[in-house]
């Protein structure tokens, strides 16, 4: 079973149930060819992974899809981002000053889920959620200071992606104001 299908079957259950869904999808469902992308912009993902994560996507009147993207610790691993960046300490890396960002920490993630929850338990479709946009260079540099990360971060503007997007219609709806990128990684740094 593929990943679109899991979704659209487990949404038709949770409908049997009386239960709500709520799903996480991404900021790849974009190319990255424009950035400041709304939900009305059509997924032009040309991989595999942002395609299916777009068919996955679940509007139906008891589910939400939350389209955006995250930023902390994994479990066991050190293929994301952070995990990848703390692992590097001591080297020289490249900061892509051109690929920008607009997702939020783990922590912010769960408290904006929590606001859903509690404040628009109703809320059903797809809704991207976002940051200020911020370079991967910028994102970099700031871990650096947080974290007290000993290497280097050399700037790369070799690699353009701009998969940032518009939260403002969760925003107004919900009265949302996105936390600064300085207050999301003092955050989380606290917590590592």
């Amino acid at each position: 079973m593929s990943n679109p299908d899991f979704n659209h079957r487990l949404a038709k259950r949770c409908a049997e149930f009386g239960a709500r869904l709520i799903h996480f999808s991404t900021d790849c469902v974009f190319a990255g060819t424009k950035g400041n992308y709304t939900e009305d912009d059509p997924s032009d993902a040309t991989d595999l992974y942002g395609q299916t994560k777009h068919q996955g996507e679940v509007a139906e009147p008891h589910c939400i899809t939350l389209r955006s993207s995250v930023i902390g610790p994994e479990i066991s691993s050190s293929l994301a981002l952070l995990n990848w960046f703390i692992s590097q300490r001591g080297e020289t890396i490249r900061g892509f000053t051109r690929a920008i960002y607009s997702g939020f920490t783990t922590i912010e993630m769960a408290r904006i889920v929590e606001r859903i929850l509690t404040n628009h338990p109703s809320l059903s479709g797809v809704w991207q959620l976002a940051s200020e946009p911020i370079s991967k260079y910028n994102l970099l540099k700031l871990c650096q200071a947080k974290l007290d990360w000993e290497g280097t971060i050399e700037p790369d503007d070799a690699f353009v992606c701009d998969r940032s997007l518009d939260g403002s219609r969760f925003n107004q709806l919900t009265g949302y104001q996105p936390p600064s990128w300085d207050a999301m990684i003092t955050e989380l740094a606290e917590t590592l």
